[in-house]
């Protein structure tokens, strides 16, 4: 994967949500204290669990919601979500409508030392009713949720969450896709 983008909202200098574009080669040019060391300290929290404290909120905006996502591209052609069964991001709809990994990491940074409360992939994911939670759901509510809808498992491996995920999604006529936020908290995140 590669790093296209990166986003900021009230971390340090960056109140408002600024985007920064990464290329081949990114330079970042400016006076002393225009933000440059911010943007890559918040890569540093990102990408390496790197302390997030009380000071690295933005002293204008909220502390409670300080926001550091990264956009990539070049996605693998598999993943591993559960238990060595191959999929792809596309079809677990955890990209974006421009096929874009969107992962944003929200922290409070109300007290001395910040955490994180929550972490999410921005994606184009079906938000039709029974569609829109399949990622959450372990095997039984999988097979629960499919008895529900009268979903065909004929050639799907009912042993395998990525299996019945794909049969209810493939045997919905309107996924109802729009931008949501998908959960990455829990073990298949």
């Amino acid at each position: 994967m590669k790093l296209k983008e990166v986003k900021l909202q009230n971390f340090r200098g960056y109140k408002n949500a600024v985007a920064i574009p990464f290329e081949n080669l990114t330079v970042l040019i400016g006076r002393n204290d225009s933000g440059k060391s911010s943007i890559l300290d918040a890569l540093n929290i990102f990408f390496n669990d790197a302390d997030i404290e009380k000071e690295d909120a933005c002293v204008h905006g909220n502390a409670g919601d300080v926001r550091i996502s990264c956009v990539f591209s070049d996605l693998p052609a598999e993943i591993v979500l559960d238990d060595q069964h191959p999929t792809t991001l596309q079809k677990e709809y955890l990209v974006r409508q421009d096929g874009y990994l969107e992962v944003c990491r929200i922290f409070n940074c109300n007290t001395a030392k910040g955490k994180q409360t929550r972490i999410f992939a921005s994606a184009h994911h079906p938000t039709a009713v029974g569609c829109a939670d399949l990622m959450s759901l372990k095997i039984k509510d999988l097979k629960v949720r499919t008895t529900e809808r009268g979903v065909d498992l004929t050639g799907a491996n009912q042993t395998i969450k990525t299996d019945l995920r794909q049969a209810i999604w493939t045997q919905t006529a309107d996924l109802a896709l729009a931008k949501s936020e998908i959960d990455l908290s829990a073990e298949t995140g």
